[in-house]
């Protein structure tokens, strides 16, 4: 008999684990290694550009294990690996803590980089497709995604009044510390492959469907999948969601000082476009719960078009409430991409190979934001004005809101002409 509905659902606590695992070990990889620069840069002896490339070799680790989370994830035991990588994760922290030069902090991060995979957004998007259906996938999906935002908005204040207190040191060793008391326990004792293994019934499928563990398995083949046109329609679609909104993010606050905000306003606005995306990863899970992906993508990338149009009145209108708004807006849409990208892959593909799908699916997105903070800057130094970049960043949202369209167009296509 289902036990969904006795007590409390355990794909739940998955989501609390998701929740947290984005806002540490996520947050620690991606949004936060920019409250350390000045302190290690003075400290080392090292230009800040030296010190940033650690985020790039991380970025790069992460892609090259993108290439073998997904099979792993088939293969082996979600709770082993991620019990794994989590400590590993949480050991990297405390090595940044003991860095004495630059270099230390390169191979730290590869290694960081690459547990990350393993640990966040793609077994994340693995495990709570294997735990809810179509009704509450969306709902769960943001609600785990939104850890990165919380992780960010409460950290980067804490970091930084321990940085100035204490040391970056102490500040690295909190994030070890948060990594092994919260992180390590709620991973092993909430991640479970799925439903079936613990008794259950997936929450959130269609009442009316044939009831199986797990539900129903569906979909492309890996072979299939990478075969088709679809997957790379949909792998250039997910590159632009990358490209698109990290020009914004590594250009809007010099965007907004050139035009005449101080340095501390410009952040402050930052702050409220991180709540832009905190909002708008439970908005979209809601919608897709109540629509479907493409509908949850497509208000996120006209919510990320309207930011930057406004963003555009800067020059002429530089107060703080305009640039305030065009952020937030833009932060609402900047959730497209951790919470809408498993759902679209899921949409397309369907479970029978998701995992190894998504996690190479994923790989576009991490190279588009490589690219995206080069693309932006080119555009200045090409135009002497972010308004170039972000009328070009328009036109590539809206190619890709064709593209993502054009996607599901040609999923009937594909699937019947394969059979499936």
């Amino acid at each position: 008999m289902s036990q969904t509905k006795k007590g409390f659902y355990h794909g739940w606590w998955i989501v609390i684990a998701s929740f947290f695992l984005m806002a540490i070990i996520f947050s620690s990889m991606l949004t936060l290694p920019g409250v350390f620069t000045v302190a290690v840069t003075e400290e080392l002896g090292v230009s800040r550009t030296s010190f940033t490339l650690h985020m790039t070799i991380c970025l790069l680790a992460s892609t090259v294990a993108a290439f073998f989370v997904g099979k792993a994830f088939t293969k082996y035991n979600p709770k082993t690996l991620m019990t794994i990588f989590t400590i590993i994760a949480g050991l990297c922290f405390v090595g940044y803590s003991f860095a004495t030069n630059v270099y230390h902090f390169y191979i730290a991060s590869a290694v960081v980089g690459f547990s990350g995979m393993f640990t966040t957004s793609v077994p994340i998007g693995i495990l709570i497709t294997n735990w809810f259906g179509p009704k509450m996938k969306g709902k769960a999906m943001g609600i785990a995604m939104t850890g990165s935002g919380v992780g960010a908005m409460a950290l980067n204040p804490i970091l930084s009044a321990i940085i100035l207190q204490y040391s970056w040191q102490m500040a690295y060793r909190l994030l070890a510390v948060l990594t092994f008391v919260l992180c390590l326990p709620l991973v092993l004792f909430a991640v479970s492959r799925a439903p079936a293994d613990r008794g259950l019934e997936r929450l959130g499928d269609d009442p009316n469907a044939v009831a199986t563990p797990g539900g129903a398995v569906s979909g492309l083949t890996t072979a299939q999948g990478l075969k088709s046109s679809l997957f790379w329609v949909m792998f250039l679609t997910f590159c632009l969601f990358g490209i698109t909104t990290s020009i914004f993010n590594n250009n809007a606050i010099p965007n907004m000082t050139d035009c005449g905000l101080a340095a501390v306003t410009a952040s402050t606005v930052m702050s409220i476009s991180s709540l832009g995306v905190i909002i708008g990863k439970i908005l979209l899970g809601v919608i897709n719960d109540k629509a479907n992906a493409r509908a949850a993508s497509s208000f996120a990338i006209i919510c990320l078009i309207a930011g930057l149009a406004v963003f555009l009145m800067l020059p002429k209108m530089t107060t703080f409430l305009v640039a305030a708004l065009g952020a937030f807006v833009f932060g609402v849409g900047n959730a497209n991409a951790t919470v809408c990208m498993p759902l679209i892959t899921s949409d397309l593909m369907g479970n029978r190979d998701f995992g190894t799908l998504f996690s190479y699916a994923s790989i576009s997105s991490t190279i588009g934001a490589a690219v995206g903070p080069v693309v932006g800057s080119l555009v200045f130094d090409a135009t002497g004005s972010y308004s170039g970049a972000w009328m070009s960043d328009i036109v590539l949202m809206i190619c890709m809101l064709l593209l993502l369209f054009l996607c599901y167009k040609m999923k009937s296509g594909i699937y019947r002409k394969l059979g499936v």
